[in-house]
């Protein structure tokens, strides 16, 4: 009875198994793929398709490399271009350097030889004969005090005046009579309505280098407002005119008036040095040496401007 219940249970367990493990092969069977099939013509077709881009792949390569190769020669060629325009920048430079030194040594020269042409036009002037007349006697370093400024008439002068100068009128006549020529100067002049209009018409015409109408307005200024309040300034570019006009003794005069009536104007210090001028131009260079000698004691603070003037004028006079 025991054997025959296990021979049942075994066959039970049989039928069991064989019942779970159908299923299972049924699956098995409708996982498994196909299998796929290359035929010959198929995969020789891919491998001349390879081949081809093989080769296309290295053309191109061949092709960068070339192009690779072409820039860098460029680049170099590139290199040594900019190394030549370097070393010319570098010339340029240099040239430019000594352009700059050629230039400043013409400067020099020039400077040189406007100094030497106005030298040249001073001895001009002299050997025309526009030297006249001087009023002034012999001249000393001390003849400037605190008090004043005091020079001495000489007692005669060969062929001059026998008081030895000039009469103030005497100037002013013979300007306004230069002028009385020119009907439209000389009535500019009359017709000067006040002493600011007829000074203004003197600076007006002194800058439009109308020497004769300018000295005719500051010489009748001179003559009518002797109180007037540009009288240093009228005294003063009148010399400058008679200056222009070469009139050496006439200019020496009126910057002498200027000083003994004025001696503490602001326009003294240069007043004394054009009147340095002045005497150096009629041929007293040792009256002109004098004054420039007293300048620095007179006017101790003299502008840069008038000391410069002054010590070129003692050059041209040869003051030793």
């Amino acid at each position: 009875f025991i054997e025959s219940d296990m021979k049942i249970r075994s066959i039970s367990l049989c039928f069991a198994a064989s019942v779970l493990l159908l299923p299972m092969a049924a699956n098995a069977q409708r996982i498994t793929a196909p299998e796929r099939t290359i035929s010959a013509d198929q995969l020789s077709d891919a491998v001349v398709k390879l081949q081809r881009d093989n080769a296309n792949l290295t053309l191109t390569i061949r092709e960068l490399r070339q192009e690779n190769a072409q820039l860098l020669g460029e680049v170099e060629a590139l290199e040594y271009q900019l190394g030549d325009i370097r070393d010319e920048a570098d010339n340029q430079a240099q040239d430019d350097r000594a352009l700059a030194r050629d230039l400043e040594e013409l400067r020099d020269i020039v400077v040189s030889m406007q100094s030497e042409m106005e030298g040249l036009r001073e001895e001009v002037r002299i050997a025309n004969g526009f030297a006249e007349l001087s009023r002034l006697g012999p001249i000393e370093p001390d003849a400037f005090s605190q008090d004043g400024f005091t020079i001495q008439p000489a007692d005669t002068i060969q062929g001059g005046d026998p008081d030895g100068y000039v009469e103030q009128s005497d100037l002013q006549a013979g300007a306004l009579g230069a002028a009385s020529q020119e009907a439209g100067y000389a009535s500019a002049v009359d017709l000067a309505a006040g002493p600011k209009e007829l000074f203004s018409l003197g600076s007006q015409r002194l800058r439009a280098f109308d020497l004769n109408t300018a000295g005719d307005a500051f010489a009748a200024y001179i003559d009518r407002y002797e109180d007037g309040e540009e009288l240093p300034e009228a005294y003063y570019w009148l010399g400058h005119v008679q200056y222009q006009r070469s009139e050496h003794s006439a200019a020496g005069n009126t910057y002498t008036d200027l000083l003994q009536t004025y001696p503490d104007h602001e326009l003294a210090p240069s007043a004394l040095w054009k009147l340095a001028r002045s005497m150096r131009l009629i041929g007293e260079a040792d009256q002109a040496c004098a004054l420039l000698a007293a300048l620095p004691q007179r006017y101790p603070d003299a502008s840069v401007q008038d000391k410069n003037y002054a010590n070129r004028e003692r050059a041209y006079a040869e003051c030793g």
